[in-house]
């Protein structure tokens, strides 16, 4: 196993609470949920308001070719 480079944050999610509620991460973080709810949950960020152009997720940026699709 290859130790990590940079900072990993995990944020939990269940029905009713997302722990923490809120983080601060530097670049190169690494951000990962973990969803306990037996429910989808929809995460909105907020902060920084132009996160769009900070980000490197292609999901995030809209890099994909096609919407994701349930089988």
């Amino acid at each position: 196993m290859r130790a990590a480079k940079h900072t990993s944050r995990t944020v939990s999610l269940d029905g009713n609470d997302v722990r923490p509620s809120q983080t601060r991460m530097e670049h190169g973080d690494v951000l990962t949920f973990v969803n306990y709810s037996t429910h989808p949950v929809r995460i909105t960020f907020t902060e920084p308001a132009d996160l769009k152009n900070r980000i490197r997720c292609s999901a995030i940026r809209g890099a994909e070719k096609d919407a994701p699709s349930a089988p």
